[in-house]
Formats: C-alpha cells, sequence, structure tokens
C-alpha cells in the first residue's frame, strides 16, 4: 500500500468542488474540517450494502468511492481520514496519521465503564504537532480541531465539550507511560465518557492501517450495524438564528431509525420498516445514493430490514 500522496491538480478540484469550496481560495482549518463533515458522512454501508462486503483503503479506492463516484459516498475513519489528511497536506498543512484505540465504554454505548481500550483500531490526524484533528469517528465525533494541551475544552455541538487528558491506559503492564485520552460530555452536569486513546510518539504507516483495517471490517461494531452520520449547519434551520457555517448538529442512521440531533436535543424522524425505506432515508437526509447492486447486497444479511 503506498503513501497517502499529494492530490494531483483534478483531484483537488474535485475534492473542493465535493465540498463546495471553491479551490483558489484560502481556508482555515476549522473551515476545511467543518464542510468535510457537512459533505462526506462517515458509513458503514461497505460492509453491508456488498456482494463481497469489505473496505478498500488505499487512496485511488478511497478517492473513487467516495469523490468520483458521485454518490454521496463517505467511509469510515480510515477512509474518511486518510482523504482529508491528503487534503491538508495538499494545501500545506503539516499532517501525519496516528492510531488510535477505541475505548470500551464507546464500544458497548455506555456499559463498560471500566477504563479499558480495544486494540488499534481508529485513525486520527495529527496537525503541526499541537492539535488533532478527527473526520471519522461518526456521532460523537470533534467538530473542532483539539489542541493537545492536557485538560483544555473544545466545544462541541450545542452543550457538548471535550477534552484531552495524559495518563496511563488500564490493564497496561508499564504504568510509567501516558498515553493522551480524548474525552467527551453531552452536558457539564454529565461526567466525562472515554472516547479514545491515542500517542503522538508513533506515525502509523499505510501497513498498520491495512491490518487495522481487517479487524475493524469484520469484528467491530460496524461489522453488525448499519449506520451514517453527518453535521448539519446553521444554513439548513435558519430559524435557529446560528451562523449558516456553525456546525449545530447531526443527522444520524442507527440500524433502522434515523434521527437529528440539534443544539442537544434528539429527535427521531423515521424508524424504517423495509430496506426501501432505509434506501429512501439514505438520499432524503444524507443525500446519498445506492446502486441497484449494492441495494441487493445486503438481501439475506442479518443487516437486513425484513419486512414481517
Amino acid at each position: 500500500m503506498s503513501p497517502i500522496p499529494d492530490l494531483t491538480p483534478s483531484q483537488f478540484l474535485a475534492y473542493h468542488a465535493r465540498l463546495g469550496l471553491d479551490s483558489n481560495s484560502s481556508y482555515s482549518l476549522q473551515e476545511l474540517l467543518t464542510a468535510n463533515t457537512r459533505s462526506i458522512p462517515f458509513e458503514s454501508l461497505s460492509l453491508h450494502y456488498s456482494s463481497s462486503p469489505g473496505v478498500k483503503i488505499t487512496f485511488p479506492d478511497i478517492f473513487q468511492k467516495i469523490i468520483l463516484n458521485n454518490r454521496g459516498r463517505g467511509g469510515y475513519c480510515m477512509e474518511n481520514n486518510t482523504l482529508f489528511l491528503a487534503l491538508l497536506k495538499s494545501r500545506g498543512f503539516d499532517v501525519w496519521p496516528a492510531g488510535a484505540r477505541v475505548s470500551y465504554e464507546v464500544d458497548t454505548q455506555g456499559k463498560d465503564k471500566s477504563g479499558r481500550f480495544l486494540g488499534w483500531n481508529h485513525m486520527v490526524i495529527v496537525v503541526d504537532d499541537d492539535k488533532l484533528v478527527d473526520v471519522g469517528f461518526g456521532g460523537n465525533g470533534p467538530i473542532s480541531p483539539i489542541p493537545l494541551v492536557e485538560g483544555e475544552i473544545t466545544k462541541g455541538v450545542g452543550p457538548q465539550e471535550y477534552r484531552l487528558l495524559k495518563k496511563p491506559i488500564p490493564g497496561m503492564m508499564n504504568q510509567r507511560l501516558k498515553y493522551w485520552v480524548l474525552q467527551m460530555r453531552e452536558t457539564q452536569e454529565k461526567g466525562w465518557s472515554q472516547m479514545y486513546t491515542f500517542s503522538t510518539a508513533v506515525e502509523f504507516t499505510p501497513e498498520d492501517y491495512e491490518v487495522m483495517n481487517l479487524s475493524t471490517s469484520t469484528l467491530s461494531i460496524f461489522a453488525g450495524l448499519v449506520c451514517c452520520v453527518r453535521s448539519i449547519l446553521g444554513e439548513e434551520l435558519p430559524e435557529l438564528g446560528k451562523d449558516p457555517k456553525e456546525t449545530v448538529g447531526k443527522m444520524l442512521l442507527n440500524g433502522d431509525t434515523v434521527k437529528r440531533r440539534i443544539l442537544g436535543k434528539t429527535e427521531v424522524l423515521r424508524v424504517c420498516k423495509s430496506e426501501e425505506e432505509r434506501v429512501d432515508a439514505l438520499k432524503k437526509w444524507f443525500g446519498l445514493e445506492l446502486t441497484e447492486e449494492e441495494r441487493r447486497g445486503i438481501n439475506g444479511r442479518a443487516t437486513e430490514i425484513k419486512m414481517n
């Protein structure tokens, strides 16, 4: 697997077109991140809507699927973050890829609060050696760069907040080693939840991600869950009176249920009763279209919505 490249001129233009940005203009890291999470969803559809489920993470495969196919597709962490790293690199940012371990708390949807973490199963981006960026963590992913400063609070959507701590990891033999741990809380009244841990001491290679991808695509929660997430900007809900380019919420498909979470409040938009309804929901709320072949790929699988 080849290293993550600079974008070619035609790729640079196509990526910006997907984000709705002018390739000749200058943008801040925050502006690029916001456009990316609005335009490119986090999704696990390749593991379900396919005759041969799996995720290809070579850069040409990712670029073809998400940018060139022009059907609103996204991907999971190793796809979205690989793509975004290439964009940042091509725009002159000092970036490099790192690996992370997702917490059991996230993996069990809050049931396991032991403080333990899974094996290496997530990709993140380090920018300028002093910021964490992640456009591939789905519903609880940060919407802004996170400074690599212990305890500093970064705002999320509505009352949501993030912070980084540096501490030893429970269960590891060497408790002298400290790792960055990303934490999130829904409101100031609620406790902090652990998202994942990572180290800025090791750069991950494409070969590392190939091994991670094999595990994540077969053993993670996404292998058994059809999901899709995108950010919602203020321009979609002008009645809120927010900045049109501010992230005010997230649209989420979790299994058969479509939810909209705006400034900390969640509403159910649809509980899909059939595959036709879920495919329609993907197009209606995420702008994502599946081919007929992809639609047939879920037939007979455990994640197919079977009509009663």
